[in-house]
């Protein structure tokens, strides 16, 4: 029940990418290793929180699957594939599941948070944010993103956060360079951090 394709995938990774779930019963059933990984270091669980596949990934975890496994090379865990595409409800599952929310990759040191940025989904952001799955640098380092990718409702959401913009001035004003008036002026409403000098210059207060 484990014969890989020419990718490496295993019958269950198929499965996972199409969100067969009865069929990936059966096959869990039968012995499918439930951990198996493919050419590229993914398991079906990876496969199905970056797809989108609730469902899948819930009856994965009912079967015991390792949620917090990270693959070699990144470190990332389903939770990081879940929030590089934005994936919210599966974000939800698999902290209502009891992944580790704040698992960091082996590389750049970065918690799914970070990903969610980057992606630029504002509702996956919150859901980290309304969970508390961040610390105080790394909320820096989202903030230093998000200016640097012109996602400006994620900064709003960032700064509203409490994230520290010391440092870090000249990119917040990249920013707002990109920002209408009535933007710019809503950007930083009820924050204290940042203080307004000109029309497109804002300094650490």
């Amino acid at each position: 029940v484990d014969f890989p394709d020419t990718d490496g995938e295993t019958p269950l990774h198929i499965c996972a990418r199409h969100g067969y779930v009865a069929m990936a019963k059966r096959l869990l059933d039968h012995g499918a290793n439930i951990e198996a990984r493919d050419n590229k270091d993914a398991t079906p669980l990876w496969l199905a929180a970056e797809l989108g596949q609730v469902e899948f990934v819930n009856l994965l975890a009912s079967r015991g699957a390792n949620l917090d496994s990270q693959d070699e090379e990144i470190g990332f865990a389903a939770i990081h594939r879940a929030a590089t595409k934005g994936q919210v409800e599966v974000i939800k599952a698999l902290i209502k599941l009891g992944a580790n929310m704040n698992v960091r990759t082996y590389s750049v040191d970065f918690m799914p948070i970070y990903y969610a940025v980057l992606a630029n989904s504002e509702e996956s952001l919150k859901v980290f944010l309304d969970h508390g799955c961040y610390d105080e640098d790394m909320l820096v380092s989202c903030l230093y993103c998000a200016c640097n990718e012109g996602h400006n409702s994620i900064a709003r959401l960032l700064v509203q956060a409490g994230a520290d913009t010391s440092g870090y001035e000249s990119s917040v004003r990249l920013l707002m360079e990109d920002m209408e008036e009535e933007e710019r002026d809503d950007f930083f409403k009820d924050t204290r951090s940042i203080k307004r000098v000109s029309c497109c210059t804002y300094v650490q207060v």
